[in-house]
């Protein structure tokens, strides 16, 4: 049976024959698992998964004996987010969206269960209501189905529709979901075709509505404001529903609906494609996108996965090729690999570089364990030239018995930009591989064209024969840390050993702190064991050396100089070190780095040199790690001497050593013109390089020129200086900064032409010029 109610009959007919008016109320559709009558009752589905009476919109009404009104278009309940409460068996008019007065009721033709996901709809013109006032409704359950063939994989052909380039500039799985799930996918859109993603869907409805949606974020490097979602039915870009949305750091789901229309194949894209079919400023830059869905109806469903499951990538690290996994069975700590030198296509920092040498720098390798004898596996690698004494070749080098002269290889041949190379092999008698990038060649000699600097990135290791899509593994790559370091640095290095002379004998405190934001104490001695001395606790206290720092500028301890070297060989002795510096740290109220310049009158030989640098690098990496990354180390090389130059070099390339600071004076070869300039200028682009910003100059401050003899410090003057600066400036606008021998000469103490009437000649003319 089906009617109107009882309060419709009297309200019909009190407004026709008898006295009060009838006001066309509000109706709402619904849902109820036991039949009510024309007097009300029944039992209406409770709020559960996200039930409600919905707004019935206006009815089309047509034809005579009987007269009916039919909904012209479908009904549809949101996607249900949990099971209903009971099976639909009957459908109700009410005039308020709760309670109110029932107006008509209707059982279904057959009883409709809704389950998660599922979408709850009464077709067009299955619900028609006559004059007599009988009443008939049928309604369908439409599952939750996602109709995307890829709904995670945006990195896959199917979202590379019509775009033959083999954009968009897209790399998958570079963050996890609020799931926990590693399926975040990140796309570079920019002017160069990298505009969208964008899937064809087949087999829509004509006449039915749709809805897209996704998850957004913005990027990592360069990120976009908004992203736009579009679809049409023409697969043009330019044409159909489009929505803009703006984005911030968390994923947000985002969606767009429309009604199709002539076509039974629709387009999605998500990009920077504009309704309008023009570029959308706001949206070029790096988004972040996930889980997708497409769904009937005019609200987005609860999500449901489709495409194939995720490659899966085997390495424990993917891109920190510094990471200690990478470093495996090198129990010297090479190699030397320089972390996030340079952009990826998908403009991710991501790119790391290793300098291959004779010295045990022949390659990165880890270690896979869990793998499958006899299965086939295939590794993979971004690999490019790198910057200075670049390599023509890397080998990419696999085995099954952790010796690196055995297994399957191959050679890549580089260029000057990344390109993924492979090597493919089936695991044979053991469950472990070693995986290797670098100098190694297959025959276990050492392959010359593989030697130099190799750029690498994201590596990945998966079952099959050829490389799978790249999957993001290991820790998230750490943002710059923030530093308190200026952008620029005007130094000098402070005489500790000279400061028990009165004053007017210039302070550490007396120096302009206005202009010097960086001053070295100089300088540590050593004991036979290699631990660090400091005996000057009573000409430069703690008190004075915080003093400066509290007013913004920066101490370092020089260790070493003024013939007083020493050359670490052992664990032993760099430990030694290690644990005196961290006294005298401590007991000055803290510094704020650590000057190496423990290698002066050729002490450090080609046979030491390995030993030397190894447990240098230990030393400045333990401080680093006890008082943090702003904890900056340096070093004041010999600018022609070339294992001083290589070992700012390779300390800088792993990140031991921030700057370096080679110091032009005491000779009078630097006069020449463009002497010095043309020393930067090589220290830049080889020692440091190309990044100015690791570029600290030593210039003599105010030195005579040419050198006179009689205890007098030879060149180059405060002129030569200028003049080697500014051209230095001229090309390299960002490099740190400069530093002045000595704070005493500077403020007329020493053998110069600064005279204590004109002290600080020195930085009242190159502090400007900074």
């Amino acid at each position: 049976m089906s009617s109107f109610s009882d309060h419709t009959e009297a309200a019909v007919l009190s407004h026709l024959f008898g006295s009060t008016t009838f006001t066309k109320p509000a109706r709402f559709l619904a849902l109820f698992s036991a039949a009510p009558s024309d007097a009300g009752g029944g039992t209406e589905l409770s709020a559960t998964g996200g039930y409600a009476r919905l707004a019935l919109p206006a009815m089309t009404v047509s034809g005579t004996n009987p007269t009916l009104a039919t909904n012209g278009g479908a009904i549809e309940w949101p996607a249900a987010t949990a099971n209903w409460s009971a099976p639909v068996t009957h459908v109700a008019v009410f005039d308020a969206p709760s309670g109110g007065n029932l107006l008509a009721w209707a059982p279904l033709a057959a009883s409709r269960t809704v389950n998660t996901g599922d979408v709850f709809r009464v077709p067009a013109g299955d619900l028609d209501i006559t004059v007599d006032g009988s009443i008939a409704a049928s309604g369908v359950v439409v599952s939750g189905t996602n109709l995307l063939t890829y709904s995670e994989q945006f990195n896959a052909e199917a979202w590379r529709a019509t775009l033959a380039s083999g954009q968009p500039l897209m790399q998958a799985n570079v963050s996890a979901d609020a799931q926990g799930q590693q399926t975040v996918d990140e796309l570079t859109a920019n002017y160069s075709g990298s505009f969208y993603v964008r899937q064809h869907v087949s087999g829509l409805v004509v006449g039915q509505t749709y809805t897209f949606s996704v998850e957004l974020q913005q990027g990592r490097v360069g990120p976009a404001a908004a992203a736009r979602l579009t679809t049409n039915n023409t697969l043009a870009w330019n044409t159909g529903a489009s929505t803009k949305a703006t984005l911030t750091g968390s994923l947000v789901r985002h969606s767009v609906t429309w009604t199709q229309q002539g076509s039974t194949t629709a387009a999605i894209m998500i990009g920077t494609a504009d309704a309008a079919g023009v570029g959308d400023d706001q949206c070029l830059g790096t988004i972040r996108m996930n889980d997708a869905m497409l769904n009937v109806g005019s609200a987005p469903a609860p999500y449901v996965r489709t495409g194939e499951p995720e490659a899966t990538n085997l390495l424990t690290y993917s891109e920190q090729f510094n990471a200690e996994a990478w470093r495996a069975t090198l129990a010297s700590g090479q190699p030397l690999v320089q972390a996030n030198v340079s952009g990826d296509a998908q403009s991710q920092q991501t790119v790391d570089e290793l300098t291959t040498n004779y010295s045990g720098s022949l390659y990165v390798r880890q270690h896979v364990t869990g793998l499958v004898v006899g299965q086939t596996y295939t590794f993979s690698v971004e690999l490019q030239q790198g910057r200075s004494g670049s390599a023509a070749a890397a080998r990419l080098t696999t085995n099954n018995t952790l010796a690196w002269n055995t297994g399957a290889s191959t050679k890549a041949t580089l260029t000057g930009s990344l390109v993924r190379h492979s090597v493919t092999w089936t695991q044979q008698g053991s469950t472990t591989a070693a995986i290797m990038v670098g100098a190694v060649d297959v025959a276990g000699a050492g392959d010359d064209q593989c030697l130099g600097t190799i750029r690498m990135n994201d590596a990945m290791l998966n079952v099959g024969s050829t490389p799978a899509p790249y999957v993001r593994t290991g820790e998230s790559e750490a943002p710059p840390a923030a530093t308190t370091w200026p952008a620029k640095l005007f130094g000098a290095y402070y005489e500790a050993y000279h400061a028990w002379q009165a004053a007017p004998y210039p302070q550490i405190t007396t120096m302009p702190y206005q202009q010097y934001n960086l001053l070295y104490v100089f300088n540590c001695r050593f004991n036979s064991d290699g631990s660090v001395v400091y005996p000057f606790y009573n000409e430069v206290t703690a008190a004075e050396i915080q003093q400066c720092r509290q007013r913004g500028q920066k101490i370092m301890l020089t260790i070493g100089g003024a013939g007083h070297p020493f050359v670490y060989q052992t664990r032993a002795q760099s430990q030694a070190a290690v644990d005196s510096l961290k006294t005298i740290i401590n007991n000055l109220g803290g510094m704020d780095g650590l000057d190496f310049n423990n290698f002066e009158s050729g002490v450090v030989t080609s046979s030491n040199y390995t030993a030397f640098f190894n447990e240098c690098r230990y030393i400045a990496e333990q401080l680093r790690a006890t008082y943090g990354p702003d904890f900056w180390v340096s070093s004041p090389a010999q600018p022609d001497d070339p294992l001083q130059r290589r070992f700012c070099k390779e300390m800088m390339a792993v990140g031991a050593m921030q700057f370096c600071n080679p110091q032009h004076y005491d000779w009078d070869g630097w006069r020449d013109v463009d002497r010095i300039f043309n020393s930067v200028d090589f220290w830049i682009a080889d020692m440091c390089a190309g990044d100015a910003r690791k570029m600290v100059v030593g210039f003599g401050a105010d030195y005579l020129s040419p050198y006179t003899g009689a205890g007098g410090l030879g060149g180059p003057d405060n002129e030569i200086n200028q003049r080697e600066w500014d051209k230095i400036r001229a090309k390299y606008p960002g490099i740190r900064g400069m530093f002045g021998w000595s704070a005493e000469t500077i403020m007329g103490f020493g053998p110069t032409r600064t005279t204590q009437a004109n002290a600080n000649r020195w930085g009242n003319l190159m502090h400007p010029r900074l």
